[in-house]
């Protein structure tokens, strides 16, 4: 609890200092530059910069080097940046050159047990076009990819399943985060069409 409370402060210290740059601090008190977008595209560029700060694209290239990108790596990262695997998946996802992942990560959240839960965040590679459009944030996970997924996803904190459709294998796993109960990785990777299919 205390490592999620001090994530989550790293954040919020790295957005207000994002809030600074829109802000003349020369005048008592500061006021907004004239520049200044209005006050969403102004919190969205304030989440973007924070998760830049915390996350700077040079030292990620370096610190991924060879690693493949799934849902354990992304885990691994998230740890070593000292930032929330939903700010890690946000920041591989725009990191062109890491585009390679033959697989999407989804961070989603559910409100209980049991209940649909909401993507927050997505990295997702072009391959699964066929089987499944990229998700927009903040839809319901059963929307998106509910075909895919059977009782056991919503009851169970670690789950895998590969599916079959039409001619494509996709293959699903499911990992929580060990500090915010309803909160969860999805992977989907996109298979040879000749693997063995398990359900």
């Amino acid at each position: 609890m205390e490592q999620r409370l001090e994530i989550r402060q790293r954040f919020t210290l790295a957005h207000e200092i994002i809030h600074t740059l829109f802000f003349n601090s020369l005048s008592s008190p500061p006021t907004p530059l004239k520049e200044t977008p209005p006050l969403r595209v102004l919190e969205f560029m304030s989440q973007l910069g924070a998760r830049i700060l915390l996350v700077p694209g040079h030292l990620l290239r370096k610190s991924i080097g060879d690693r493949f990108i799934n849902a354990d790596s992304i885990l691994q990262l998230s740890k070593e940046f000292q930032v929330s695997a939903e700010v890690m998946v946000r920041r591989i996802d725009k990191l062109e050159r890491l585009r390679r992942l033959q697989l999407a990560v989804v961070v989603a959240e559910s409100e209980s047990e049991n209940a649909d839960a909401k993507i927050r965040a997505v990295c997702y590679h072009p391959t699964l076009r066929p089987i499944l459009a990229r998700p927009k944030l903040f839809t319901n996970l059963r929307a998106w990819c509910g075909d895919y997924l059977d009782d056991k996803f919503w009851t169970e904190a670690s789950w895998e399943r590969s599916v079959r459709k039409d001619a494509e294998t996709i293959r699903l796993r499911k990992v929580v985060l060990s500090n915010e109960r309803h909160t969860f990785l999805l992977e989907i990777e996109h298979v040879s069409s000749h693997a063995v299919v398990s359900r």
